[in-house]
């Protein structure tokens, strides 16, 4: 296959989306490594240098130790980032970010490397994102004593940029030292920077009021650290920095639970945040999963926005002049009410301005807008996204956006060459697409009395997939779009010998999402009509299960159960024609009994059923140019909305709008003959 894509131009699309494929499998052989590894000495674009970390990161695991691939590689590596930090900042950005990706095998081939980083961390000639993402490197890699003090000293400089400072935070507060609840304690009691010491202080008390007993313990540490000094959060959330977080956690001997926590990051140069995270983990089976990362950093908005919306900008400009143009044109009440509104936009160049030719105003304002946009600096943008752990690639506003573009503008051209039938198959809302990804498989053996070995095995399995389309014809269109997502945790244990022995104890642990969405849209003789239908059936919203099995050579049974196993399911109301419906299957031996899975299948279920009342939600909007008065002489304008909730307990309201354009009255009525 390599020796095909090495046919295909330099800048070929399908050379990088063949091999970043190649990238995700599960077990890379060392070969594998290798031929990845050859291509990107010859071309390192984004999409294959993910696919070179991926794979050396999974060859490492797979393997659990060094090779002569991952040597190499590590060679490979080391040469584009050189010793001087001189390099293509791009170029060093990029690898900075993979590194990252495959940290404990470049350790492991190099443990200079760090020093390298460091380097980079520090160096004020290069970009603020480059040295970012040198302390970034550090999220799979050791943090031995001298590679630490380097970052608390990052972390404490006080003439640092605020993003580098709480990076550099953040990568302590991964597994915190003492002398790191010493740096928090300095932050918070000293440090004169208002956005790093409100971040701190926000994640602090965030770790001391969690759920989680591990953050709990924490938490008590840097209580005492502290000593008298309380540790306190703010509320101003639109121009201070934060850490805000959520988790829920099960009680007993095993922590399992979940959080979801999002920080927002601002500059003292400015009142745009300038980085944004979001971040989900997952904890079970004594595992610490990075769920699902997402971030975004970005600078140099504020000229944009002060051209738009700032006092001399094109929305308070516009709205000024449209409100002098209109103000002899419509009911007092509804020009004070504006007027009010209005005000707080205007500025006393706006105030002496009272245009005769608003159009021509409208397109002067409009080219004026489009003249200072384009003669500003791009700003710049950065997003990533990171599943369980791995970081899938990143986008930057500067040059990729502009690349994107370019992409998509060529597929758009081929689509209309497009053989009939394939056009046809992707607008025939027929389409299903799913896959799966192991994000986890580990085992390890241990020695018994017998001399059979005892078998562990964890595997995790994450499943999405969507159903439905669009079918579009003259004067109607149709939307079906059911999404779905499944996680699933298989724990083994037992005796496995090839070709004699196969007995084993396996635990199913579940998590499922589903949802379905349906909709109509016709057009008409003034008429717009979008119609809903209700789900058909039980739809599982959210579903956790878990459930034992024996595995032997015979097929595969349950673990008995004990005690009785009735399902317990309550309903209230969601809207009319729709319950929320909670299912709890669990032991009833005794009253109120703990979770304990191996008394067999237990599961809990949200989901939505429909009473079967209702059989379509409807909308309708339908308008008409009246002629009203003394010989038909004045023109209304009359908008009516209908919606309807149809079926044996059919539900309506109604509102009409009339405008009298001769006389500017404004008319309204809404009815709803139930309430």
């Amino acid at each position: 296959m390599f020796s095909i894509l090495k046919t295909f131009d330099a800048d070929a699309i399908e050379v990088d989306a063949t091999v970043y494929a190649l990238g995700m499998m599960l077990r890379p052989t060392g070969l594998l490594v290798k031929d990845i590894l050859e291509i990107a000495q010859t071309k390192k674009s984004k999409p294959i240098m993910y696919a070179l970390s991926n794979v050396v990161r999974r060859h490492f695991q797979a393997e659990g130790q060094l090779t002569s691939e991952i040597l190499e590689v590590s060679n490979f590596i080391t040469s584009i980032l050189g010793a001087d930090c001189a390099g293509e900042k791009d170029l060093t950005y990029l690898t900075l970010r993979v590194i990252g990706n495959m940290g404990e095998a470049m350790e492991a081939a190099d443990p200079n490397i760090k020093t390298t980083l460091l380097k980079y961390m520090r160096q004020p000639a290069t970009t603020l994102s480059v040295q970012m993402s040198a302390i970034q490197t550090f999220r799979r890699m050791s943090v031995n004593a001298d590679v630490r003090s380097n970052i608390q000293r990052v972390a404490l400089y006080a003439k640092g940029a605020v993003q580098k400072r709480l990076a550099a935070y953040l990568i302590l507060m991964k597994k915190p030292e003492a002398s790191d609840l010493e740096v928090v304690r300095k932050i918070l009691t000293q440090d004169q920077n208002v956005q790093v010491k409100s971040f701190v202080a926000s994640h602090v008390y965030n770790i001391i009021n969690s759920r989680d007993p591990e953050m709990k313990e924490l938490g008590k540490t840097i209580v005492k650290v502290m000593q008298d000094d309380e540790v306190l959060t703010h509320s101003n959330y639109t121009q201070l920095s934060r850490n805000y977080k959520m988790d829920v956690f099960m009680p007993g001997k095993d922590v399992m639970g979940s959080d979801m926590q999002g920080s927002i990051i601002f500059d003292p140069s400015s009142q745009l945040p300038r980085e944004v995270m979001l971040e989900t983990t997952l904890k079970a089976f004594g595992y610490n999963l990075d769920f699902i990362e997402f971030g975004m950093e970005g600078k140099g908005f504020e000229p944009t926005v002060e051209t738009l919306f700032g006092s001399n900008g094109f929305f308070p400009d516009s709205t000024s002049k449209a409100m002098y143009w209109v103000g002899d044109k419509i009911p007092n009440k509804i020009n004070e009410v504006l007027q009010e509104w209005v005000e707080p936009l205007r500025t006393e160049k706006t105030k002496r301005q009272v245009p005769e030719n608003i159009i021509r105003e409208m397109v002067r304002n409009f080219n004026k807008l489009a003249k200072d946009i384009y003669n500003q600096d791009s700003p710049e943008t950065i997003a990533y996204l990171r599943i369980m752990g791995n970081e899938l690639g990143y986008i930057k506003s500067t040059n990729d956006l502009s690349a994107i573009v370019d992409r998509m503008a060529t597929y758009i051209q081929a689509f209309k060459y497009l053989p009939a039938w394939i056009t046809k198959a992707l607008m025939s809302g027929d389409q299903s697409i799913f896959a799966h990804y192991i994000f986890m498989d580990n085992e390890f053996s241990l020695p018994t009395a017998s001399g059979l070995p005892l078998k562990f095995a964890l595997s995790g399995t994450f499943a999405p997939g969507v159903e439905g389309g669009l079918r579009m014809e003259p004067g109607r269109g149709e939307l079906s779009f059911s999404p779905s997502m499944a996680v699933e945790f298989v724990t083994c244990m037992g005796v496995h010998i090839p070709k004699f022995v196969v007995s084993a104890v396996e635990m199913h642990t579940n998590m499922f999402h589903e949802s379905s969405f349906s909709a109509k849209i016709t057009t008409g003789d003034g008429q717009i009509k979008l119609s809903i239908l209700p789900p058909k059936n039980t739809i599982e919203l959210f579903r956790v299960s878990n459930k034992l099995v024996m595995v032997s050579k015979t097929p595969v049974t349950l673990v008995p159960e004990t005690g009785d196993r009735t399902a317990i399911m309550n309903c209230s109301p969601l809207i009319s024609g729709i319950n929320y419906c909670t299912t709890i299957l669990n032991s009833k031996a005794e009253r109120n009994p703990p979770y304990f899975p191996l008394n067999g299948e237990s599961s809990f279920v949200l989901g939505i059923q429909p009473t079967g009342d209702i059989t379509e939600y409807t909308a309708a909007f339908a308008y008409e140019l009246l002629n009203e008065g003394k010989e038909g002489r004045h023109n209304v304008d009359f908008l009516k909305m209908i919606l309807k909730a149809e079926g044996t307990k059919a539900t309506e309201a109604t509102g009409t709008i009339k405008y009298n354009r001769n006389k500017n009255i404004l008319m309204t009525s809404i009815e709803i003959p139930d309430y």
